[in-house]
């Protein structure tokens, strides 16, 4: 299983994430078949119970790294509901809390391409059909309600 879960991964060297390069759930976390297991699941839990040992019932693994996609064993420890609540807020992450340019996990653009819009006096379709966004977002963008840390 060791080999399995490393061979699906690809390794981030600035941060030391195994990022899983297969299936994510909807919020971004690897999602696999568990043999051991018998079902599928979060890669991450499974990557825990491999390399560090059995989850008792009722923890969560939570990262320190607060990459989703990753399953490094040395970045996962696990907590309760409460304790993963609680690192939420710690770390300013969540629907709540707005994490700005390329911070936000569904951000398009990079801030060079969100300067280059600013600068651009094409329409604001055209820009978008380039950009692979809607003209909403350039609109956005040029009158800087969005991307406004830059």
């Amino acid at each position: 299983m060791f080999e399995y879960l490393i061979s699906r991964c690809a390794v981030d060297v600035d941060t030391g994430c195994w990022l899983w390069t297969r299936k994510l759930d909807s919020c971004g976390r690897g999602y696999m078949y568990d043999r051991e297991v018998g079902k599928s699941g979060n890669a991450s839990r499974t990557s825990y119970r491999v390399f560090n040992g059995p989850i008792a019932p009722g923890l969560h693994v939570l990262h320190q790294c607060d990459n989703p996609r990753c399953i490094n064993p040395g970045h996962l420890f696990l907590g309760t509901h409460d304790d993963n609540m609680a690192d939420k807020r710690a770390k300013k992450r969540g629907k709540s809390i707005s994490r700005p340019g390329t911070k936000n996990p569904a951000a398009k653009l990079n801030e060079t391409q969100v300067l280059a819009i600013r600068a651009d006096a094409r329409s604001q379709v055209a820009i978008a059909a380039e950009y692979g966004v809607s003209q909403m977002m350039i609109s956005c963008i040029k009158r800087r309600t969005k991307w406004t840390h830059i």
